[in-house]
């Protein structure tokens, strides 16, 4: 677990000519040169490029340095006018017909996008032609991968498939069209076999119940409810069921991957005996029962938890709870979160609240259901952690991704201000609503740009998705040990929170909107996460302690482990944390 998010970064580094099967047999590379060493001028060694209006528009391809894992070397396609498309062709690999294949690599793509009637698009993006060819290097078929952005982060593309009949040799080719930002691959692979021959390489490390910071997607490809591993009334056009699940926990997802930590459905029709041996199954994490419930359903929910807790006492029962916005006032809604705890008597429940509304990401605030009340998003937080704090119970938020209805698609940066503003509220669950994309889901119909397309390919919010829930997994358990004490806000402080001044720790903070998370540890430390409450900007924060500390220690979003805070001055006690948009960090006082 200390080393999680060096698996995030760079998974599967193995030697590029031989690989090991989950039953430790071993399947030879069959992609030439695949780790882009041997260069033939500015062409890897029998690849070819072909481009429109060579003379003017051909893009420069390089050998650099260093590779994805910072070592050896990698194909760079260097940046140009978006007007320039290319075509490389990698040399003819020798496959025999009938046989699974996988094909895996790595990428990393830094391209703009365009808004397209306030969405966002690729603009016709990258894609990854794989053609079987027979022994004449006559075309059989083909399959096609779709490379999206990964905002100039590695990331690995597969694709499991059967080759057909009479093919002899495969070919890729590697399409960039109307793209202007660098592009690099690195560590090809060709092998025979399928996903579950390289289980261990798609499957994120088994991590302990106690350890596992749960993180699931709303719409899973999972029959039923983040579980059982079947694509039930998904649908797609590409890819396998291996290849469904395997994206799932690539994109370290901790919740309902078949592998560990997977959600059962309530189990009601079933008999004790199996309940009991579901809860006893080491790789369930919990039950999870509704969504949005009304609270005339609350006294059937309480049964229910009597009962989880009676035959699995060690595995919570969740529920769904609404956000503030479904309800006439925000006292109508803490009676509501009131009545939930005291009737149904959970260990832990979530809610959904998407404030990312409207194309313009100032008015993110405005809640949508309330046109003439102003945003909640945090009056919601504070409302749930009161009540969970009172109770002794934890929470979880389910966070917004796509597109659908009156709510835009998230940026990265948003994306990591909605997961580290809960944490900092002390959440110990997070949702993403979704991973999948439906024609229709409730009455919306603009569903679009969540983490899968319908036709089963990523989006932008992949690579974005996989790189903030690893840096949330790294920090896992250390967030499972720590007990919110204060949350606290700068200038100008949103609706229901408390000001800045009124915190135990910090005597203030400068230089930007700050969101302060305060708490204890088990351990008995005292640590504080610190927010950039803005999502569109930068800041360089200045705070200073009420109390000198000895030194500060940062949590590592890679690795895990605490590190000396280099810009803290225990004379003064004052530190200076510059945080990207939406970013956090989380410290550690001595």
């Amino acid at each position: 677990m200390k080393m999680l998010n060096h698996t995030v970064v760079m998974l599967a580094m193995i030697c590029p000519t031989t690989f090991c099967y989950a039953a430790d047999k071993v399947a030879t590379n069959l992609f030439p040169g695949s780790t882009f060493d041997t260069f033939d001028g500015d062409m890897p060694a029998g690849w070819k490029e072909e481009t429109w209006n060579e003379n003017i528009m051909r893009i420069e391809t390089r050998q650099s340095q260093p590779g994805r894992d910072g070592t050896g070397s990698c194909l760079e396609l260097a940046p140009t006018t978006p007007l320039t498309a290319t075509t490389l062709t990698s040399p003819a690999m020798p496959v025999s017909s009938n046989r699974p294949y996988l094909l895996k690599g790595y990428y990393t793509s830094d391209s703009p996008l365009l808004i397209v009637r306030k969405r966002w698009t690729d603009a016709e993006g990258i894609s990854m032609k794989g053609n079987w060819l027979d022994a004449e290097g006559k075309p059989i078929s083909s399959f096609t991968l779709v490379l999206p952005d990964t905002q100039d982060r590695w990331v690995e593309f597969f694709r499991e498939e059967q080759s057909p009949e009479g093919a002899e040799q495969l070919q890729i080719v590697i399409t960039r069209r109307w793209l202007g930002g660098r592009l690099r691959f690195d560590d090809f692979s060709l092998r025979e076999g399928t996903i579950m021959d390289f289980e261990k390489e798609f499957s994120l490390p088994q991590i302990p119940n106690d350890e596992l910071f749960p993180i699931y997607a709303w719409i899973a490809p999972f029959r039923g409810v983040l579980h059982n591993a079947h694509p039930g009334r998904h649908e797609f056009s590409v890819g396998t069921e291996s290849q469904l699940i395997a994206e799932y926990s690539l994109c370290n997802f901790t919740v309902g991957t078949g592998e560990f930590g997977t959600m059962e459905n309530t189990g009601v029709g079933e008999d004790d005996e199996e309940l009991r041996a579901k809860g006893e199954d080491p790789n369930v994490w919990g039950f999870i029962g509704t969504d949005e419930p009304p609270e005339k359903d609350f006294p059937k929910l309480a049964k229910i938890n009597e009962r989880i807790k009676r035959l699995s006492p060690d595995k919570p029962f969740c529920v769904n709870l609404f956000p503030t916005y479904n309800f006439a006032s925000l006292e109508e809604y803490e009676h509501h979160v009131e009545a939930f705890i005291d009737v149904v008597k959970p260990k832990i429940f979530t809610y959904d609240h998407y404030c990312l509304v409207g194309a313009d990401p100032k008015t993110h605030a405005e809640s949508w259901f309330s046109p003439n009340r102003e945003g909640d998003y945090f009056a919601n937080l504070e409302i749930v952690r009161d009540r969970v704090l009172q109770a002794g119970i934890d929470f979880g938020v389910i966070l917004g991704v796509g597109f659908f209805g009156p709510v835009r698609g998230a940026s990265d940066a948003e994306l990591r201000w909605q997961a580290f503003t809960t944490l900092a509220y002390g959440s110990r669950a997070l949702g993403w609503f979704t991973y999948l994309t439906e024609g229709n889901y409730g009455h919306w119909t603009n569903w679009a740009d969540n983490v899968i397309n319908r036709d089963g390919t990523r989006t932008r919010h992949y690579a974005m998705l996989k790189y903030i829930n690893g840096e949330v997994l790294a920090w896992g358990p250390t967030l499972l040990k720590l007990r919110s004490t204060g949350v606290y806000h700068s200038n100008p402080t949103p609706r229901r929170t408390q000001s800045v001044d009124k915190s135990p720790l910090v005597k203030s903070v400068h230089g930007g909107m700050a969101l302060i998370g305060e708490f204890e540890s088990t351990d008995g430390d005292t640590c504080m996460m610190v927010v950039n409450r803005d999502f569109i900007e930068g800041a360089s924060f200045q705070l200073e302690l009420r109390k000198k500390a000895r030194g500060i220690a940062k949590l590592s979003r890679q690795t895990g482990e605490w590190e000396k805070f280099e810009d803290y001055d225990p004379t003064t006690g004052t530190l200076s944390l510059p945080l990207d948009a939406g970013n956090a960090e989380l410290l550690r006082l001595e």
